[in-house]
Parts: structure tokens; C-alpha cells; sequence
């Protein structure tokens, strides 16, 4: 059996010619429709133009409203000024703070402090508490040579931005419990002067401090009026003081305005943000890495973000400019309620936290960094500052109330009855705007603030309305707990 001749080529021409046919119509497509890809990529490319022209746009005129409202766009901007040596109390609270924080000295102030304080079974003999405060008192002179000086700049790197720390916030804490523990001992040796002098000390180092524009320097000043709030009704009734001693204090505690400098706190964190996102633009999502809570990226998806960031940049800049835009926004209207009354703010301020929650799809960073700061923003810090308020505003009204049951022999029946007779005002509670709820009890008074529930719950302080809602299965947050904030005096 023979072959057909040419029968072989027919085949191979036949089997070689069928992959050149897609390959054609591919050419044929190509040089069809090459002009409409290439138009619909220069349409996405002057529509990603476009869009990126007016997001720079909106956060200019975003920056534009800050800088002219005459607020800080960077943290250096919003950094308290600098003060020359002999005017500045910092260097005297350093020195101060070297000696009240060698090793020994911490286990000396768990003695001095908590034990002179509530626990009574714990409390050790007075004299032992005073050998420890005698081995401080040089420090103790500082503190108040410093306390008496009209500024405070601390060492701090503000234009460090997000690397900028600062230690002495901690070591303020620490001075303020060796004050108040001292402020305690004075009263105990009936020392009235002495002890509301060491109180002194803690609200004009607590005022000094307020001027940094963080919210942890805030945090922390609403910590120290804490500690010298529960104090000072022992110290009140241990040694009743003289009616200019009263005054003094009393004065002084009118000057600690908490919330003026929150206000300052958010606009120096707002511009810490500004800085974040100028950063990032640089330095690419590596950066979010060191944000105050991490956990928010992880952090290898951090890190494979950051190595496509040079191909996503210029794609995603005006994007990262309308996530900006929608952080200051959040922020400028957190600040406007900020400015308002407590009773006044809170609606508002849900309002926006909850958009801010359904922020649009491109806010990828706004939103965490928002939670990064959620003292700030949201109602946390807002409500600490207004319970710092309506505890400086409460032990105004005990030393008032102290000074009266000193000249007329007993506390009077009413807060009306303490201005007509006794020519002391009391201002009003912060949380509703109204007076502050006093009664008598035995030969003593309860003085209170119905807290951020604006409900009078009888006195109820804030741990035991934790531990009653713990026992019922029950962890709302902190502005859903209902209690008062009291001030007691049993004599």
C-alpha cells in the first residue's frame, strides 16, 4: 500500500495552519478596538486627575479653616511657648522628681500614701509615714518653688510629632501622691495651713501641666485631681483650716479650668494627625505600625501594603486625601461640641461617632485612628474632663462649707443659705447646669454631683455602681453607669 503523494504536506499544512486562526482574530480585535482602550484608560486617568484636583482641594479648605481659626496644623505649632530658665518651673520639677523617684522611694510612697488613706487596717503609725516625707522635704521645696513659677516647659521633642514622648507625666503622678500623703500627715498633727498649702502645690503642678497639647497630659491632670479629691475631706475634717487658708485654696481651685485645655489637647492631636497623614504619604503604611493600637492592622498586612506602596500611591493619594478630609471633619465637629455644656454636647457627639463608624469605603485610615484617640473624639475624654470639673467645683464647696461651720458653729441648711450668710458662690454642677444636691447628714453633710446619668442616684459613687451592675451580669461602658459623684463629711 502506497501513500498518496503530497499527502503528508496536506496534513501538516492542515494541523500547522489551525493555531494561526485565534491568533488572528486577536490582531483583528486589537487593531479594532485598541482606540477604545485607550481611550477608557485616558478617561480613568484624567478622572483620577480630576478627582485627585478636588480632593486636594476640600482638604485644603480644610486646613485653610484651621489655620484660620488661628489653631495649630502641627504639633510644635500647638507646643506650650518657650520659657527662659529662671522663669521656668520645670527645671525645679525635674530636679524634684529625680529625688521622689530613686528605688527606695516607691515602696516609701505605697506606705505613705495608700496607708494614710482609706484602708485604716493597712495604715501605718504616723510617725513612720513622717520619717518618710522627711527624707524627701528638699524635694518638697522644689515642687513648690516650682509650683509658684508663672510657666512650664518640660524637655519634650514636639516636632518630633508621633515620636514625641513624654516621661514626666508619670513622675507628676508620683509627686502628686507624695504631696497629698504629706498634705494628710499635716492634718493629723492638726496642721490645717500646711496641708492645704501641699494641695496648693498639686493644683498649680496640675495647671502647669494642663498647657501640653496631648490628651495623656490631660488624662493625667484628671488623675491627680482625683487622688486630691478623696483625700481632702480627712484632711477637712483631721484639721479644720482658717477661713484665709479656705479662700486661698479655693481661689486657686478656680483656676483649673479642665475644659479650655481639652479643647487645646484635641487641636494639638489633630494636628498630630495632620503630621500622620503627611507620614504615611512618605514613609508608606509601615508607619501605621507604631500607632498607639496596632491591633487595629495587622501587622503583616501592614507590611505587605507597604512594599506594593509605591505602585499604590500615586493611584491611591487623592483617595488618602479624602480619608483626611473625613478625619478633620470628624474632628472639627468633635471640638465645636467639646466647647459646649456636657448636656448640651452628648447628643451631638453620639451623632457623629456613629458616622464616623459608617465612614465611606475609602476611609481606611480616619476610623482607626479615630479609635487611637477615642478619649478624644468620642465622649471618654469629654466625660473625665467634666468629672474633673465637678470634683474641683465640689471641693470648692467643701472649703466654703468648712470656713462656715468654723464661724457660725454648724454647716448651714442649704447651699442658698452658705451665699446669703456666708458670702461664698458655689458654681453648678457641670453635668446638668443646675446647683449641686446638698443635704445634711448627722452632724456632717453630703455634697454631690449627679454625674453624666443627670440622674440623682442618691450619692452613689462610681465603684459601687460598677461592683452592682458586676454582681447583675451587667458591663455597660463607662458613660452608662449610673452614679453620682459625692463629697462626705462626717464632722
Amino acid at each position: 500500500m502506497t501513500d498518496r503523494p503530497g499527502s503528508a504536506t496536506a496534513a501538516s499544512d492542515e494541523f500547522g495552519a489551525a493555531p494561526a486562526q485565534p491568533k488572528r482574530r486577536r490582531r483583528g480585535l486589537w487593531r479594532r478596538f485598541w482606540r477604545y482602550l485607550l481611550a477608557v484608560v485616558g478617561l480613568l486617568i484624567l478622572a483620577h486627575l480630576v478627582l485627585n484636583i478636588i480632593a486636594g482641594r476640600r482638604l485644603e479648605a480644610e486646613l485653610s479653616r484651621i489655620r484660620a481659626a488661628g489653631q495649630p496644623l502641627t504639633l510644635a505649632e500647638a507646643a506650650p511657648p518657650k520659657v527662659p530658665d529662671a522663669q521656668n518651673a520645670a527645671l525645679l520639677y525635674q530636679q524634684a522628681f529625680n529625688g521622689l523617684s530613686k528605688p527606695e522611694a516607691h515602696g516609701e510612697i505605697a506606705a505613705a500614701f495608700y496607708g494614710l488613706g482609706t484602708h485604716e487596717k493597712s495604715r501605718p503609725a504616723l510617725a513612720e509615714v513622717e520619717a518618710v516625707l522627711a527624707r524627701h522635704e528638699a524635694d518638697f521645696r522644689l515642687l513648690e518653688e516650682g509650683s509658684r513659677r508663672p510657666a512650664c516647659r518640660f524637655p519634650v521633642n514636639w516636632e518630633a510629632g508621633l515620636a514625641a514622648t513624654c516621661p514626666h507625666l508619670a513622675r507628676v503622678r508620683l509627686a502628686t501622691r507624695f504631696l497629698v500623703a504629706k498634705a494628710l500627715a499635716e492634718a493629723e498633727r492638726g496642721r490645717s495651713g500646711e496641708a492645704l498649702n501641699d494641695l496648693g502645690i498639686v493644683v498649680r503642678l496640675t495647671n502647669h501641666i494642663s498647657a501640653e497639647p496631648t490628651v495623656i497630659a490631660q488624662l493625667m491632670r484628671v488623675v491627680c485631681i482625683a487622688m486630691m479629691f478623696y483625700s481632702t475631706p480627712e484632711i477637712l475634717a483631721a484639721a479644720p483650716p482658717s477661713e484665709m487658708d479656705s479662700r486661698a485654696l479655693y481661689d486657686l481651685l478656680g483656676t483649673a479650668d479642665t475644659i479650655s485645655h481639652f479643647v487645646r489637647a484635641v487641636e494639638g492631636e489633630r494636628a498630630d494627625q495632620i503630621q500622620t497623614f503627611e507620614q504615611i504619604r512618605r514613609a508608606g503604611p509601615i508607619l501605621l505600625l507604631s500607632l498607639p493600637n496596632p491591633e487595629v492592622y495587622p501587622s503583616s498586612w501592614v507590611r505587605r501594603l507597604a512594599r506594593a506602596w509605591p505602585v499604590l500611591h500615586p493611584f491611591w493619594e487623592p483617595f488618602l486625601k479624602l480619608d483626611e478630609v473625613a478625619c478633620l471633619r470628624f474632628l472639627r465637629e468633635g471640638i465645636a461640641l467639646a466647647r459646649k455644656p456636657y448636656a448640651q454636647s452628648q447628643a451631638g457627639l453620639r451623632r457623629i461617632e456613629q458616622e464616623h463608624q459608617n465612614s465611606p469605603w475609602y476611609a481606611v485610615l480616619s476610623p482607626p485612628l479615630a479609635r487611637a484617640l477615642t478619649p478624644v473624639s468620642s465622649r471618654g475624654l469629654h466625660l473625665r474632663e467634666h468629672q474633673a470639673l465637678a470634683m474641683t467645683r465640689l471641693l470648692r464647696g467643701a472649703l466654703a462649707l468648712r470656713a462656715y461651720q468654723i464661724e457660725h458653729g454648724d454647716y448651714p441648711a442649704s447651699l442658698g443659705e452658705l451665699r446669703a450668710r456666708g458670702g461664698w458662690a458655689i458654681p453648678d454642677d457641670p453635668f446638668p447646669g443646675k446647683p449641686f444636691i446638698y443635704r445634711r447628714e448627722g452632724k456632717g453633710y453630703l455634697l454631690y454631683s449627679v454625674g453624666p446619668d443627670e440622674t440623682d442616684n442618691g450619692g452613689l459613687t462610681e465603684s459601687a455602681a460598677w461592683l452592682k451592675a458586676w454582681q447583675k451580669g451587667v458591663h455597660p461602658t463607662p458613660e452608662q453607669y449610673q452614679y453620682d459623684i459625692p463629697l462626705r463629711m462626717t464632722r
